[in-house]
């Protein structure tokens, strides 16, 4: 095994750079193809289903926008609660649901909350 001499070293590691940059060019170019090509089957894809709808009428449309709203609707999903469908007081939650709560405990535990926070603040 011979020494290298600076020189040589230096001519060995640009010759390395340049194999690791032509690589990574390599790969990132190949990224690249892979992400036009995906793109482009989506769009391809995209657009048959476009057709597609657009041929089957706007019968079909209505109804998947009427399943949109069913799923909407559904329990699985949460939709924000208009302001007239909250309860604002206790009376009104207590009225809708009489027997869901167990109010004495409801009262005992607000009662032991307040006194808790009264105790922390002094």
């Amino acid at each position: 095994m011979s020494l290298r001499t600076k020189e040589s070293l230096q001519r060995l590691f640009e010759a390395s750079r340049l194999r690791n940059e032509k690589r990574k060019q390599e790969e990132q170019l190949k990224y690249k193809k892979a992400s036009q090509s995906v793109k482009k089957a989506l769009a391809d894809k995209l657009s048959t289903e476009q057709k597609k709808t657009s041929q089957k009428g706007w019968k079909q449309q209505t109804e998947a926008i009427s399943r949109t709203l069913t799923i909407y609707n559904s329990r699985y999903i949460e939709r924000f609660a208009d302001e007239n469908e909250l309860y604002t007081t206790r009376e009104q939650l207590e009225e809708a649901m009489p027997n869901c709560i167990n109010w004495t405990l409801w009262n005992k535990l607000v009662e032991e909350t307040k006194k808790s926070i009264y105790y922390d603040k002094h």
